[in-house]
């Protein structure tokens, strides 16, 4: 009989068990599967968020140069023998007339400009947009601070070639600076997260939907090198200052994603961030859907093995009857009586 007990037992143990580990293991794939389904389609989300704030400041960056060359390449501006005081006059004439522009200005070779608001020459020679541009090159610089307009001013430089193909002049504009945050602006990502715009040259951020960042002259790099707390963070945001493209999920202040790519015909980058529960939602929601499953799985092999112990009843009766056997003093021709709901 004990011998018969100890069957039973081991059977029912059997399948709580096998109930038990086959319920883990649905879970653990479900879950493991589910984890990353979701990250690859946050890489590809974020990523093309990314990409498209790239794209709509490389289409706004072009527009502007569009309209410098459309302005350099006038007769009246690139012919220098006119007055050059007079051929910034004109320019100050256009750029209170266009809303795009903060201002207009025209320098000499040495990088000499006459500023209507100081009413004096300035000389520009040392900005990077001089320098640049002098050697032929298109450039953008900022977005800075202004203290003459008192507000942020990006600055976009192309070269005024003359009749005889020889750079003399070069042409500046300076347009609101705050468009870079007003694109950050736009683009919502998840719950509460906005685009962030870097100056790989500078350190500096330059779009952010916290204006005082880009005023205040923020350098993430720089923050997250010297602070313990962001090293999972900073491995990430050096990536990002090399000029490489990427996705990547990490903890600062619990757990974030972000994705980051360069902007062309820039020393830019945009980062897109935000935590990681504002995309988890689903997958909370699959993970208890899944722990239900799990204890209704295992609800259910206790229920089965509590039907095999009751059905494996009778063979108490059976082993009494063996056991009388073997002991020789059973009476053989008396019948066994077995009580059962399964017949």
């Amino acid at each position: 009989m004990e011998s018969m007990k100890s069957i039973r037992s081991i059977i029912v143990t059997c399948i709580v068990l096998l109930t038990l580990v086959v319920s883990a293991v649905f879970f653990s794939l479900s879950y493991r599967f589910a984890h990353y389904t979701l990250e690859k389609s946050l890489e590809s989300t974020l990523g093309n968020l990314a990409d498209t704030v790239a794209a709509e400041i490389t289409e706004q960056n072009e527009k502007q140069f569009k309209a410098l060359r459309a302005i350099a390449a006038l007769p009246y501006i690139k012919d220098s023998s006119n007055d050059f005081f007079e051929r910034q006059k004109n320019l100050d004439e256009v750029a209170h007339a266009d809303p795009t522009f903060i201002g207009l200005s025209i320098t000499d070779a040495e990088g000499n400009s006459f500023k209507e608001e100081v009413n004096r020459m300035i000389n520009f020679s040392e900005r990077p947009y001089f320098k640049a541009a002098i050697k032929g090159q298109e450039y953008i610089y900022g977005p800075l601070f202004n203290k003459i307009t008192n507000a942020l001013a990006l600055f976009y430089s192309v070269p005024v070639v003359n009749e005889k193909g020889k750079i003399e002049n070069i042409l500046f504009s300076a347009v609101n600076g705050d468009i870079l945050c007003n694109t950050c602006k736009r683009i919502k990502v998840g719950k509460d997260g906005y685009p962030i715009i870097v100056d790989r040259a500078t350190g500096c951020t330059i779009g952010d939907v916290e204006i005082k960042n880009v005023v205040n002259m923020q350098k993430m790099q720089e923050d997250a090198s010297e602070d313990p707390a962001m090293a999972e963070f900073a491995e990430h945001i050096n990536k990002v200052y090399a000029g490489e493209s990427g996705f990547a999920v990490y903890n600062f202040g619990g757990k974030r994603v972000m994705s980051y790519c360069p902007i062309e015909g820039t020393t830019w980058s945009v980062i897109v961030q935000a935590p990681y529960e504002d995309f988890s939602e689903t997958l909370n929601m699959m993970s208890t859907a899944m722990i239900i499953c799990a204890f209704i799985m295992i609800a259910i092999g206790i229920v089965i093995a509590l039907l095999v112990a009751r059905a494996l009843m009778p063979l108490k009766a059976v082993g009494k009857a063996i056991n009388e056997i073997a002991s020789g003093n059973a009476d053989l021709t008396r019948r066994v009586k077995i009580n059962s709901r399964y017949k």
